[in-house]
This record gives C-alpha cells, sequence and structure tokens, in this order.
C-alpha cells in the first residue's frame, strides 16, 4: 500500500511538473509572437518611412529637372 501511495505522489509530481511546463512555454510563446508582432509593426513603420522618403525625393528630382530644364532653355 505504502509503495503504491509513493508512487502516486511520484505521478502527481510528474504531472504537475510536466503542466508547470506547459505553462511556462505557452507564456514564453505568447510574449514571442507579441515581440515578434512589435518587430513587424517596426518594420512596416520603417518601410512606409523609406517609401515617403523615395517618394519625395522623386518629385523633388522632378521639379529639379523641370526647372533647370527650363532654365537652359532660356
Amino acid at each position: 500500500m505504502d509503495i503504491l501511495y509513493v508512487l502516486d505522489i511520484g505521478t502527481q509530481n510528474t504531472l504537475d511538473n510536466i503542466w508547470k511546463e506547459q505553462v511556462a512555454q505557452s507564456i514564453i510563446n505568447s510574449q514571442f509572437n507579441k515581440t515578434m508582432k512589435l518587430l513587424d509593426i517596426g518594420t512596416q513603420l520603417t518601410l512606409e518611412s523609406i517609401w515617403k522618403e523615395q517618394v519625395a525625393l522623386s518629385i523633388i528630382i522632378y521639379y529639379l529637372k523641370k526647372y533647370y530644364l527650363k532654365k537652359s532653355f532660356k
């Protein structure tokens, strides 16, 4: 009877440890997903600002060319 009781406690402890490990792993995964989401938002914002810069530069270059072409024909 005592051996079965000890085995039962051992099983409970093992299952308890497995459960704690699974909970910890799900917390880690959740934090990782949040971090990846933040990194993804950061990447999107960076790409968006690069795109805006490129658009602004192309507009500036367009008007500079237009201005200098007009000036050179006068």
